[in-house]
């Protein structure tokens, strides 16, 4: 029988580790200066990671962010010229007026002259080409995506530890994505990306903006659009775990069902379920001691199956392309299948899914299948 093979993908958006936080109810109101000399920045773009939540700096430097709903976020600043500036804060619903002063430092800003080798004429643009197939990814979404400015990426060769080869992914400015199925144009900080092997992974806050819809059935069909992208995501997954009142509750829950893998390798090769089913309310689900997110002790390989929508006819395709028995193709059929290995004895997330390191899981299936362009804002999975 063919050896199946899986994509792993090691990946994050939005968040790193928090630092204090700063306390407000529907907004925030600041001001972005020169670190330097404290002179106001004029044009600074600066949002919630993973919403569509943002503005621009004005004249003065100022800034406001409206409509904000209580919780934990990524607070991100981007300005030409300056290093990325993040800072993780809680929105409380208890008022907060004092202004918020944020001071940028400046980077000398990397131009698109790159050094020429034989090795990177030969690979440079397949490589370039290759990542932007894999941070869209093949579903219906990704497949409509485009990505604006492709000629910001850059692609380095290393050598791996066991002598593979391995490339990081780096991007001159800010990724501009166009998704043209879901509505939106993301704007994506690409902090770290590389690929090796079949392995693939990157890394950065994720900026939303809606796209103008020609008509109301454009807007609905994008509301539909997106709640479908969004149901059996991995955020999906880990905030109805957080927020699912899991009492006496079950293997089954809410589509999604968990089961522990006794062989990853048995598994991967030939995609079948050899493993216990675990209760969801057994998975421990802990404050973080700082009292802001949580920590999830998940087993160290584990599958997570969603079942309350039908899968898309690319993902069917993509299944039967990589489970080569016929029964394994029933077993799977008709609902969408993950898998994860743990890298650290739990992993971290926020309120509202979001994992604060991508080196925490490596995802298979499902959860690899959906790429950057599968992203949705915080409403459409926490429904």
């Amino acid at each position: 029988m063919p050896q199946l093979r899986f994509l792993p993908l090691v990946c994050a958006f939005l968040l790193g580790f928090f630092s204090p936080s700063l306390r407000a109810q529907t907004s925030v109101y600041g001001r972005v200066v020169n670190q330097g000399e404290l002179s106001p920045i004029i044009g600074a773009r600066i949002f919630l990671a993973g919403t569509v939540i943002g503005d621009i700096t004005s004249n003065s430097g100022t800034f406001q962010l409206k409509n904000i709903q209580p919780g934990t976020y990524q607070l991100v600043v981007s300005s030409l010229g300056y290093r990325l500036y993040k800072q993780n804060i809680v929105i409380a619903a208890s008022p907060h007026k004092d202004l918020l002063i944020i001071s940028l430092e400046a980077q000398p800003i990397k131009t698109g002259e790159v050094e020429v080798t034989a090795h990177r004429l030969l690979n440079y643009r397949a490589k370039v080409q290759e990542f932007i197939r894999l941070i869209l990814g093949s579903s219906p979404n990704g497949q409509e995506a485009k990505l604006l400015n492709p000629d910001a990426l850059d692609v380095n060769f290393v050598a791996a530890d066991n002598g593979s080869a391995c490339y990081n992914i780096s991007a001159r400015e800010p990724l501009v994505i166009l998704n043209r199925r879901l509505g939106y144009k993301t704007t994506f900080f690409l902090e770290k990306g590389g690929l090796a092997g079949e392995k693939s992974w990157f890394q950065g806050p994720v900026y939303f903006e809606e796209l103008p819809t020609k008509d109301s059935a454009q807007s609905l069909q994008w509301q539909v659009n997106r709640l479908k992208t969004s149901r059996g995501s991995i955020k999906h997954f880990l905030y109805t775990l957080i927020h699912a009142p899991l009492n006496g509750q079950k293997s089954d829950y809410q589509g999604f069902k968990v089961r522990r893998i006794n062989d990853e390798n048995m598994y991967l090769k030939d995609w079948i379920s050899v493993g216990s089913v675990l209760m969801l309310d057994s998975i421990p689900v802990l404050k973080d001691s700082i009292g802001i997110g949580y920590k999830i002790f998940f087993p160290y390989c584990f599958e997570v199956s969603y079942s309350k929508i039908l899968p898309e006819s690319s993902y069917v395709n993509f299944f039967r392309q990589t489970a080569f028995d016929d029964s394994v193709i029933k077993q799977g059929f008709g609902q969408y299948r993950s898998l994860a290995t743990m890298q650290k004895v739990f992993v971290r997330v926020d309120e509202k899914g979001f994992l604060y390191s991508p080196d925490e899981l490596v995802l298979y299936g499902y959860w690899a299948w959906q790429r950057l362009a599968d992203e949705v804002p915080l409403p459409y999975y926490a429904q």
